[in-house]
């Protein structure tokens, strides 16, 4: 995966490890609940961000109301989770868990009405000018949004429930198995408390590390994490005029 940050001019390249065979059966169970837990409180969070109105400030210290119902589709990119009551059998998780997946879901709830939005905003702009947005509002009406709902769930979390640690070791020869780090899972829950994942680097990955640095925050499943390193963009070169000879 590759994507350009245009601020800092660096490409983001991201990969997936695989420790399946890297794990005793516990922390496999251990990973296996956790993730678990993480996509019905995930679920209940977008539950209730679909069912109920949202104040916020903007990044602009403005006041912002999202409420679907009402067709204020900005939904925000994270939420306070002060004073809301989550399900009892989830309240053994830790705050900062809580808010890495109250995050989520509001990515997931923003992402789900954005098409919604932008067909709403442009006929709130044709109409302040005085013109018809017929096709568009026949679009919106027939547009039934239906609410998420999580089948497979992956975890973003970030440097507060995450922390990457490498090793320098080096390899006899390249048969010898080396773990080259691990991720520490961490302020999830006392029932769970430290989960520490093996991981091995290939080559392209060595390659990245060389090149860039690699970026805390992961995204866990069942199996596998997902990792993520900024690369200086490489610079552009420059296209002379062509001179055509007959």
């Amino acid at each position: 995966m590759k994507c350009l940050n245009e601020k800092t001019k660096t490409i983001t390249r991201s990969t997936t490890l695989s420790f399946k065979k890297d794990i005793n059966q516990g922390k496999h169970i251990t990973i296996k609940n956790i993730l678990e837990d993480g996509k019905e409180l995930c679920q209940f969070f977008i539950d209730f961000l679909w069912e109920n109105e949202i104040s916020f400030t903007d990044s602009k210290k403005n006041i912002r109301v999202f409420n679907r119902k009402k067709d204020l589709l900005d939904c925000p990119s994270f939420i306070s989770t002060v004073g809301i009551e989550i399900p009892e059998k989830l309240r053994h998780l830790h705050g900062r868990f809580i808010k890495a997946i109250s995050t989520q879901a509001c990515g997931i709830v923003k992402s789900k009405l954005e098409l919604r939005r932008k067909r709403l905003f442009v006929v709130n702009e044709l109409e302040k000018e005085g013109k018809t947005a017929n096709n568009l509002v026949k679009k919106l009406d027939k547009d039934i949004v239906t609410k998420p709902v999580i089948k497979s769930f992956n975890i973003h979390l970030d440097s507060n429930n995450s922390d990457i640690r490498i090793l320098e070791n080096k390899r006899k020869n390249k048969k010898q198995v080396v773990m080259d780090g691990f991720i520490q899972l961490s302020a999830i829950s006392k029932k769970y408390g430290r989960v520490r994942i093996p991981i091995r680097f290939h080559r392209q990955i060595n390659k990245w590390r060389a090149f860039g640095e690699i970026n805390s925050g992961i995204i866990l499943s069942k199996n596998s994490v997902m990792l993520s390193f900024s690369i200086p963009r490489p610079e552009e070169k420059e296209v002379g005029r062509t001179v055509g000879v007959d």
